[in-house]
């Protein structure tokens, strides 16, 4: 049987429209990313007090943003208000902004999370 050039292109077409995320990047969340925020953020940014509108404790929360909008961007932590924030790479802002800051590790994996899509 001879394929069309429409049906060869189909499974290109379906690589394509696949998420860009694997099943693996779904837990990434759980996994590497909530046990940061709740070390380090959600006394600010959790349920009994949510600074600037922003809380750190529930999908829903990162996905609201905060009183100024989102956070990050998916696929581009460098551009991402929380990763800049975390990195120290903001101009004026710091997070946490007492303590220590996060350890090289625990910025990476929030950075890992919003570069793979932030699942």
């Amino acid at each position: 049987m001879m394929w069309s050039p429409s049906c060869r292109l189909f499974p290109v077409a379906l690589a394509i429209l696949l998420p860009l995320t694997s099943p693996a990047d779904s837990g990434r969340y759980e996994r590497e990313v909530a046990p940061v925020f709740a070390a380090h953020c959600v006394s600010c940014h959790g349920p009994t007090k949510q600074k600037a509108g922003l809380r750190l404790d529930s999908p829903s929360g990162l996905r609201n943003g905060s009183d100024g909008g989102s956070i990050f961007l998916a696929g581009k932590p460098e551009e991402s208000l929380l990763y800049q924030v975390v990195a120290g790479l903001h101009e004026t802002l710091t997070m946490p902004p007492k303590g220590d800051p996060l350890s090289e590790v625990e910025r990476q994996a929030i950075q890992g999370w919003i570069a793979s899509g932030a699942a």
